[in-house]
C-alpha cells in the first residue's frame, strides 16, 4: 500500500517532488521511504534527477497497456475529431472515478487557448461540465454520498454547495 501511495502521490503532483515532499505528503518517514524510492527507481517505475522524483518508464508502459485495453477508443477517436472539426471546440471523454472524472481521451481544436485537463488525470466531477454530465446518471443520494466530505473549490465560481450542484445537474 505504501508503494501505491508513493506512486499515486508522484503521479498526481503538478510540481516537482523531492524525497522530503513525498514524505510530507504521504506521512511515510524518510528512512522508510528512501529504500522504497530507490527500488522503484532501480526498476524504472520512478526516475530521480537532481533530487527530483518523477514517474518512470515502467509506469508509462503500464498506462499504455491500460490504454490499449480500452478497445473502444479506436472507435470513438474519429467521432471526437469530427465533433472538434464541426464545432471548433474541445471534445473530452471521461469516466467517473469515485467523485472525480478520469480523463480517458481528449481532442483539441487548433486554438491558442487550451484547457488544462490531461488524459490520465482526474478533476472533481462536481466542478466540470463533463463531470456533471456523468453525475446526472446517479441518484441525488448517490451524489450526496460521493461528496459527504464536501465539494472541491478550484475557482471562486466553482459550486461548493451540494444542493446547488444537484440543481445544476
Amino acid at each position: 500500500l505504501r508503494v501505491l501511495h508513493i506512486l499515486e502521490t508522484v503521479c498526481d503532483s503538478d510540481k516537482e517532488l523531492t524525497l522530503t515532499d513525498i514524505s510530507n505528503q504521504t506521512g511515510i518517514a524518510k528512512g522508510t521511504l528512501h529504500p522504497i524510492i530507490m527500488t522503484l527507481a532501480h526498476e524504472r517505475y520512478l526516475k530521480i534527477h537532481n533530487s527530483v522524483i518523477t514517474i518512470g518508464q515502467q509506469c508509462f508502459k503500464l498506462g499504455n497497456a491500460y490504454e490499449h485495453s480500452l478497445n473502444y477508443l479506436a472507435i470513438i477517436r474519429p467521432h471526437m475529431r469530427e465533433i472538434v472539426s464541426q464545432c471548433d471546440e474541445i471534445c473530452q471523454l471521461g469516466v467517473l472515478d469515485g467523485p472525480d472524472v478520469l480523463y480517458v481521451e481528449k481532442t483539441e481544436p487548433d486554438q491558442a487557448i487550451r484547457i488544462t485537463s490531461h488524459v490520465g488525470k482526474t478533476l472533481a466531477a462536481s466542478a466540470t461540465s463533463l463531470g456533471k454530465a456523468l453525475l446526472s446518471g446517479l441518484s441525488d443520494e448517490a451524489i450526496r454520498a460521493l461528496y459527504a466530505d464536501g465539494l472541491t473549490r478550484y475557482t471562486e465560481k466553482t459550486t461548493v454547495d451540494i444542493n446547488m450542484l444537484l440543481t445544476q445537474i
